[in-house]
């Protein structure tokens, strides 16, 4: 009861924590899709040109299933001309009074991981199951307008020449800045409305950069564009990574690992910080890899699974298993999903060149940006138990070090029970702009 109350609840309770600025006390039916078009539809030339109602009626997205009406758009929008770098979004309209809802960007991790992961297999209107989509019982849309986003550029159906895939979040953080931008000029109906941006592993980084980028555009004098940014909410996020090395301690604390086990973990951290204060990200990222974190960065394996047998870092109870299936990648090659989504032959990227670009920004911290946005916006860091890659202690580890304005007031901050009935969910902790909260029974995607 508790797991399947807590999977049921976690993402309202998670989305009205950024809508309201929280107080945390708080068919089956087959595709029906239709041939719409077999080239890419490019957004920013229409946009350029104020053809903004041209633009809105090529973009829409007709429902994917008949049982389930659902207003969405999706395109390109162009933000580096210079590498021909296009950016894929897939935009769901609320459905109560979409026009006054707030607006809510999602970014997924990897890095190089599509934000269709975070619509299939989390918290969009559709899922997939067997190769066949069904409708959510509970998706965001419900609540927000969601600006589900293929990012960098090279992820998932987002694309860029070969010189033009990014190396850094300050990049990142003007390539979103830019589909903001071009998204709020087509839809200016929701220009002024509450904005928040969220997102989870990788995005640890990514929702920050976006933020920050936002924080210093909003503040020149001369720029006119304005985003109502009102806060951010990260999932498990890499934000801090070197405050973040205390893998052996969790894993022996938790059973996983022995003694033994501890010693070598404790021995790589060690290597892993020395890299990273002397400058040398590319091996601090080899030696994350070989610990624990694998991807692309280990392809011989890493000492968690030698040690604890666990595949999967994601669920050490799943070890097998992320959600994201070979079904998945079909699915978003097929040729009638491509031309619904109006990416026209473009083929569903694996990410490989998005992480092996990003290498020497993994061991890179983003703690510097996220204290100063904790100054004026909400930010909440959320994490499933079940979790090793980012795991609870180690974001708590992060933010105990974290040097702001309120650091005090936080290591002081009782810890409250977030129950629903008699079944305890989680924990949370407030302390002005900050929340802290556990998901029991949950892991890394627990939206």
């Amino acid at each position: 009861m508790v797991v399947y109350q807590c999977l049921k609840t976690c993402g309202f309770f998670l989305t009205v924590c950024l809508i309201i600025s929280v107080d945390c006390s708080l068919l089956h039916k087959k595709n029906s899709f239709e041939n719409v078009g077999k080239s890419e539809l490019f957004l920013t030339p229409l946009i350029e040109q104020g053809l903004l109602d041209k633009a809105r009626k090529l973009s829409m997205v007709k429902p994917l299933l008949k049982n389930l009406s659902v207003e969405s758009h999706s395109g390109y929008l162009t933000v580096d001309k210079n590498y021909n770098s296009n950016i894929f979004f897939w935009f769901f309209k609320c459905v109560t009074d979409w026009e006054k809802a707030p607006v809510t960007v999602w970014l997924q991790g990897g890095p190089g991981t599509s934000g269709i992961f975070g619509l299939l297999l989390e918290h969009g209107p559709y899922m997939l199951k067997s190769g066949e989509l069904f409708p959510r019982d509970y998706s965001w849309h419900n609540l927000s307008n969601m600006i589900y986003i293929d990012n960098p550029v090279g992820t998932g159906f987002s694309f860029t020449e070969l010189d033009g895939y990014t190396r850094n979040q300050t990049i990142i953080g003007e390539h979103l800045y830019s589909v903001v931008e071009q998204f709020l000029t087509l839809f200016p109906n929701l220009k002024n409305n509450k904005f928040f941006i969220t997102g989870e592993s990788y995005a640890g980084k990514y929702v920050p950069s976006l933020a920050y980028t936002i924080h210093k555009k909003n503040a020149e004098v001369n720029n006119s564009f304005k985003v109502n940014l009102q806060g951010l909410m990260i999932g498990n996020g890499l934000s801090d990574p070197v405050n973040m090395m205390k893998y052996g301690d969790y894993l022996y604390q938790t059973g996983l690992i022995d003694f033994e086990g501890l010693s070598l973990f404790h021995e790589y951290e060690n290597k892993i910080v020395a890299s990273v204060n002397e400058g040398n990200y590319d091996k601090a990222t080899d030696l994350f890899g070989e610990l624990v974190l694998g991807y692309r960065y280990s392809p011989h394996g890493t000492l968690l699974t030698n040690l604890t047998g666990i595949q999967e870092h994601f669920n050490f109870l799943n070890e097998h298993e992320s959600g994201w299936s070979s079904n998945h990648t079909k699915f978003m090659n097929s040729e009638v999903f491509r031309r619904a989504v109006h990416v026209g032959n473009r083929q569903f990227s694996d990410g490989k060149a998005v992480a092996e670009n990003l290498k020497q920004d993994i061991m890179k911290s983003v703690i510097s940006k996220i204290v100063e946005l904790l100054d004026q916006y909400r930010i909440t860091f959320y994490n499933g138990q079940l979790d090793i890659i980012c795991a609870y202690p180690l974001t708590v580890n992060f933010l105990q070090n974290m040097k702001w304005k309120h650091a005090d007031s936080y290591k002081k901050a009782e810890r409250m029970i977030w129950k629903n009935g008699d079944d305890v969910l989680g924990y949370y902790k407030v302390v002005n702009n900050l929340n802290e909260i556990l998901m029991n029974i949950s892991y890394s995607m627990c939206d």
